[in-house]
């Protein structure tokens, strides 16, 4: 699912909401592949990426684990991927920072394994 705008993205899946404020978004501990962005390569556009793990951000290891989506954004701005959803927000995390992944297509596979099982 892709969204244009982060109100689109919010009201299709509220139960992990993206921050409406620019501020709140660049508070989310997010992935950013040492800074260099992650190839979009699911939609072809060759943009750089970034990874939100919501709601609030990829949880620390003190901080209860949580369910959530993964969402891949243009630095915090549309548009607005979701990758995963219902996924444990911390083994998302770790999967991610373990494989260090350069495309998104990567983080599409590695983020399988880390899927809730109903």
């Amino acid at each position: 699912m892709v969204f244009g705008s982060v109100r689109a993205y919010n009201f299709a899946v509220p139960q992990a909401p993206m921050p409406s404020s620019v501020v709140g978004r660049n508070l989310l501990r997010s992935f950013t592949s040492a800074g260099a962005g992650l190839l979009d390569d699911l939609t072809m556009t060759g943009t750089k990426m970034t990874l939100d793990f919501l709601p609030g951000g990829a949880p620390d290891d003190d901080e209860p684990e949580r369910l959530g989506a993964v969402v891949a954004s243009r630095w915090g701005n549309e548009p607005y991927l979701v990758l995963a959803m219902d996924v444990p927000l911390r083994a998302a995390w770790n999967v991610v920072v373990r494989h260090r992944p350069v495309t998104l297509s990567a983080v599409e596979g590695l983020l399988r394994r880390t899927r809730r099982s109903d």
